[in-house]
């Protein structure tokens, strides 16, 4: 015999969570996607704290939150997020590779909207012997009929001057340039240093409307190291994975209730 129903549909959570990580010291803006994992793991366990003396009854008790963990097995193991997770204790050093030379990439300039040019250098800085046409082949001029910025994410980008003579809104031009990707990354580690601490978040967003439950912690640590074990070449489908454990301690920057994590309920407000 059912003693209850579902009260609130909304408060039933379904599914995986995305994991972001970013430098304690850049804030919330700083939080990026590490990509694919398993089996991430919020966890919160207050410690109860008692006043008591020996010839009374206990005096008060207290609830102190200091400490929650995020763990869980991380698959995209690559350079950024390994130096990521180790912030402080390996150095990153990105090798650079030789430069390419892209020729006549189209791109369509639509009034004066920057459009992002396919292929951006390694080190994110603006790319080199930039030539621009219409599409007839008409030379353009840089700073007369269009410009060129690098955009947040380290790319290059292209934007038609509203008053060129030789590209028209809505036409394709063609951009040839030379971009230096890095070949390679190089992590170091050994010795002493300082700890760089992180902060996390979890997302698990509700498909049908895209509505959010997600859970900030502030101020993190990796506890955990990493561990790769590498597996059979006959079991080439399945990935390497890597445990991580963060754990939270309380942001002191932050007024007191708040130093710990917060949990933000767009599912079921």
């Amino acid at each position: 015999m059912a003693h209850t129903t579902v009260l609130t549909p909304n408060s039933l959570k379904f599914g995986s969570a995305k994991l972001e990580l970013g430098l304690y010291s850049a804030g919330v803006g700083g939080l990026a996607d590490i990509g694919a994992g398993n089996g991430f793991t919020f966890k919160f366990e207050p410690t109860e704290e008692i006043v008591e003396f020996d010839n009374t009854e206990e005096y008060a008790t207290y609830f102190n939150a200091k400490s929650a963990t995020i763990t869980g097995e991380l698959a995209e193991v690559n350079a950024a997020n390994v130096s990521t997770i180790l912030a402080g204790i390996v150095a990153s050093t990105p090798v650079a590779g030789d430069p390419v030379v892209i020729t006549n990439e189209l791109h369509t300039l639509t009034g004066t909207a920057a459009a992002r040019l396919d292929h951006k250098s390694g080190a994110g800085t603006e790319a080199a012997s930039i030539t621009v046409t219409d599409y007839a082949g008409n030379a353009a001029t840089r700073n007369t009929d269009y410009v060129i910025a690098v955009d947040a994410q380290g790319f290059t980008t292209i934007a038609r001057v509203s008053d060129s003579a030789v590209i028209s809104t809505g036409e394709v031009v063609k951009v040839s340039y030379t971009y230096t990707p890095y070949a390679s990354t190089q992590l170091d580690a050994g010795g002493t240093g300082s700890r760089t601490y992180l902060m996390a978040r979890l997302t698990n967003t509700r498909p049908s409307d895209s509505k959010n439950f997600q859970i900030t912690l502030w101020k993190v640590k990796s506890v955990a190291g990493l561990e790769w074990v590498f597996g059979k070449d006959s079991e080439s489908t399945k990935p390497l994975t890597t445990k991580i454990t963060l754990e939270a301690i309380k942001d002191t920057t932050r007024a007191n209730g708040q130093q710990l994590f917060r949990i933000l309920d767009e599912q079921s407000p």
